[in-house]
């Protein structure tokens, strides 16, 4: 069985080869990479680096203007011809049993949708496995995103090629596009299995959501927009992680407080995230008690 892999370019110079090369060391080689050139100002500096590995399998795919990731993941999408669609971001990698491990999954359970743990690596040299619980049939997939720890990245995810081409990524969003996704297959029946192995490495080292228009506002325009695929609970947890939490780091105390209480249902939540609230609220972070 063929796996497409996606792999949307902007601006990743730097990181290229390593998300390149761990594709290449695949255990798995019945694939092919669609690698899709977002109109990335720095495609002159990529090219050769990617021509260097002058391999049949990899193509690649330019778009005349930036879009987005979104738009890019699409393109690919629309051009796979693959049995399965795999997601790789251009500044992340894959161990070398990534693509076998999900192939099996996909065998034994039949699965629509596969999303592994990942290994990831954040700012001041952190480091850590997640998620740390799968998704299970007391709770929908809005509450275990937002409310349970749940995580899905995109570079985690394979998916049945006809359902991805049937689904595809909204090319509106600049944020929270992954989740649009993620909700949207939910909505169509396609059942969710979890590979505990962190087969995929994260780079979250310079990672900055205000950059990637991760900001409040825009995350409750989202929300206004999405809120129907949301639990009661689900809500409330998704309005507290991304506005209320955001606008109190920002020290916005006032809107922060009247968000909360536009849309929160205290019924909700639990102890941890009050804590988390009360010391966002007092101190403009997270304090961990000393043990």
């Amino acid at each position: 069985m063929k796996i497409s892999v996606i792999i949307p370019y902007y601006n990743n110079s730097k990181e290229i080869k390593r998300s390149l090369l761990s594709v290449f060391a695949q255990s798995y080689k019945d694939f092919e990479i669609i690698l899709i050139n977002d109109a990335s100002p720095d495609w002159e500096e990529a090219l050769p680096i990617i021509n260097s590995f002058n391999d049949d399998r990899l193509k690649v795919i330019s778009h005349s203007t930036n879009k987005n990731g979104s738009a890019a993941r699409n393109t690919g999408i629309k051009a796979a011809i693959g049995d399965f669609i795999a997601f790789l971001d251009a500044d992340d990698e894959w161990k070398e049993n990534h693509l076998l491990n999900l192939l099996n999954l996909m065998n034994l359970e039949n699965p629509d949708v596969i999303y592994t743990s990942s290994y990831v690596l954040s700012g001041f040299n952190r480091s850590y496995s997640l998620p740390k619980n799968h998704i299970n049939k007391s709770n929908n997939l809005g509450e275990y995103l937002f409310c349970d720890g749940g995580f899905m990245v995109t570079p985690g995810i394979m998916i049945k090629s006809p359902l991805a081409k049937k689904t595809l990524f909204n090319q509106n969003l600049r944020r929270h596009q992954d989740y649009d996704f993620l909700l949207k297959l939910e909505k169509s029946g396609a059942r969710f299995e979890w590979s505990k192995e962190d087969t995929v490495i994260v780079h979250w080292e310079n990672n900055n959501t205000d950059q990637k228009g991760g900001t409040w506002d825009f995350s409750e325009d989202w929300f206004q927009e999405y809120k129907t695929y949301l639990s009661s609970k689900a809500k409330t947890c998704f309005v507290l992680k991304f506005i209320v939490f955001r606008l109190l780091e920002k020290r916005n105390i006032k809107t922060g407080i009247l968000k909360f209480l536009k849309y929160c249902k205290p019924w909700h939540i639990s102890p941890k995230k009050y804590y988390f609230f009360l010391s966002i609220l007092i101190f403009g972070k997270v304090i961990v008690p000393k043990k």
